[in-house]
């Protein structure tokens, strides 16, 4: 214990330095409350957009949304454009710990920090048992789906990437639904966060699922090569959850600093990604044996959220070890629609159902094990031969003990 302690108070003291390095340098810079960096034009609040703005940039089809309200730095919230070939998408809303102003490239700083003097988020505090949060940049909202799904598609972005890759300082997001975060890596239950999807530290060394991660660490090894100044960023990964159907539900999207003001992060929601889609997909996740039978229900609405009995579905295995297979089912009465498959290889596999041009959410399904070996079956044929090969040794050992007794 005693040894941990000194460990933490070390990371405090490197960190402090830092901050320290940061706070002088900041007196020589001025940053613009909306700017265009390369390829990312960025508008904030202070720009005249409110946060109801924001929340109508998210939003797809199938939901109605109220009581919007946002805490935090108007620097730190706001819309950008430009993101394809950066981000992954090309517009959206972002929040911040520090200024969006700041996510434009190239990456020139690995230490990029804004510090806006805010308050943390308790939910977020609640995420990192024992450290507390700064300057949260928190949207919320009421929203009344069609379906009982949501989903929308999301990127992380941090200047802690890498050096802050496993120590105890990592900022922190959520997407809370409910009460409950949503921000996990696709069928898991574990939090997208700089400890948990990383490249590694230094770059290359003890990664965690680095195939969601994109390194732009212009020292680890550099250069960086994607046109941001974040120093590290996720893929596109997509939030679904489910919710009450025709209910009210709420979520909130919230981002922090954690155990001190530095070093910014940032989370980049896509345009019009936040949908209830028609067509649903259930269950979200599941983990299976291998060998075992899994089954899906796709559940078909229209915009009024009544279901649509006679309508085709197509299911396809669209990613993972099991990729190709495919089925189809005619919705019933109620809209539902099911198909089962059985899983040959271990992995996890990306499941979607489709319709006449609508596309529902993703299924994660996970394989665990190995196929069991396979039990022989025998044709009639080979039962006739099985047959004599018996009968043969049978009459072979009645001989032998008949000659045996002779000689007796």
């Amino acid at each position: 214990m005693y040894k941990k302690k000194n460990e933490k108070n070390a990371w405090k003291t490197i960190r402090a330095i830092l901050f320290a390095t940061i706070l002088i340098a900041s007196i020589f810079v001025v940053m613009p409350a909306a700017q265009a960096n390369g390829s990312l034009v960025t508008a904030d609040l202070d720009s005249g957009l409110t946060p109801t703005d924001l929340v109508n940039t998210l939003l797809g089809g199938g939901v109605v949304v109220s009581n919007v309200t946002y805490s935090g730095a108007n620097v730190s919230a706001g819309t950008f454009s430009g993101g394809t070939g950066i981000i992954g998408f090309e517009s959206g809303i972002i929040l911040s710990t520090g200024d969006i102003a700041s996510v434009g490239g190239p990456n020139t700083a690995d230490d990029t920090t804004t510090n806006n003097s805010m308050p943390g988020d308790a939910d977020l505090d609640s995420l990192i048992p024992g450290y507390t949060t700064y300057d949260a940049s928190v949207l919320e909202f009421d929203f009344v789906p069609s379906s009982d799904v949501v989903t929308f598609e999301y990127v992380f972005g941090s200047e802690e990437y890498n050096e802050w890759v496993n120590s105890p300082f990592n900022n922190v997001f959520g997407f809370f639904i409910n009460g409950v975060n949503c921000a996990l890596i696709p069928g898991t239950s574990t939090p997208v966060s700089i400890n948990n999807v990383n490249g590694g530290n230094p770059f290359g060394t003890n990664a965690s699922n680095p195939g969601y991660y994109r390194n732009n660490d212009p020292d680890d090894p550099g250069p960086p090569t994607i046109n941001t100044e974040l120093d590290g960023l996720t893929v596109v990964l997509s939030v679904t959850a489910n919710v009450n159907a025709g209910e009210t539900n709420h979520i909130k999207l919230a981002i922090a600093d954690a155990g001190d003001a530095i070093l910014d992060s940032d989370v980049f929601i896509r345009e019009a990604s936040f949908i209830a889609p028609s067509l649903t997909l259930s269950p979200l996740t599941a983990t299976n044996p291998v060998g075992s039978s899994h089954t899906l229900t796709a559940t078909l609405v229209d915009e009024d959220g009544k279901p649509m009995p006679g309508e085709t579905i197509t299911f396809t295995v669209t990613d993972g070890p099991n990729a190709g297979l495919t089925g189809t089912a005619v919705t019933g009465p109620f809209g539902k629609a099911t198909w089962n498959y059985i899983g040959t290889t271990p992995g996890m596999d990306t499941v979607v159902a489709t319709d006449a041009g609508k596309t529902s959410n993703k299924a994660f399904k996970t394989w665990e094990g190995e196929l069991p070996a396979a039990v022989p079956t025998l044709t009639p044929i080979g039962i006739i031969a099985l047959v004599g090969l018996l009968s043969v040794i049978a009459a072979i050992s009645i001989r032998t003990r008949t000659t045996i007794r002779k000689k007796r």
